[in-house]
């Protein structure tokens, strides 16, 4: 059974006629019933659409269309300028759009063993040691902060 796609100026006009059933004495699932809707659906249109006149909810779409496209364009320039935001040489200027950066990275590591034996018995040597590693995070050695994504 195919999804049915309503327009707002039918969404209120359905709302309003739920309502009236309502005031009438029905109930909220036999209005909705009638109109052919679950009352899931009623309770959410009412939520989105609830006062609004055919021509303010017709504009209310087209504002949340408009608004779909413009968070896609900004999404897209934020992703084109985060490409190029790497792309400044250590004196400040910008390189050549397309040109690889070069980035130094640095880590600092500090690594300790210490290793001890012991003749139990002539036969028997007992020997054992002891490992310490700080790995800490790389960072870049120009200054530029890396930050995990």
């Amino acid at each position: 059974m195919p999804i049915k796609r309503y327009k707002p100026e039918q969404i209120v006009t359905m709302l309003r006629q739920i309502e009236v059933g309502i005031a009438n004495g029905k109930t909220t699932p036999q209005a909705c019933k009638e109109a052919e809707i679950t009352v899931q659906t009623f309770y959410r249109w009412r939520k989105e659409y609830g006062g609004l006149k055919m021509d303010q909810a017709k504009r209310l779409k087209e504002l949340e269309k408009e608004n779909g496209k413009l968070k896609r364009l900004v999404a897209e320039l934020a992703l084109d300028s985060s490409y190029s935001l790497y792309n400044i040489t250590k004196q400040g200027t910008a390189q050549p759009e397309g040109k690889p950066a070069v980035r130094h990275f640095r880590a600092n590591e500090l690594e300790s063993f210490v290793q001890d034996s012991w003749h139990v018995t002539p036969q028997l040597v007992l020997t054992y040691g002891l490992r310490y590693s700080l790995l800490q995070p790389p960072y870049e050695t120009t200054g530029t902060q890396v930050a995990p994504s």
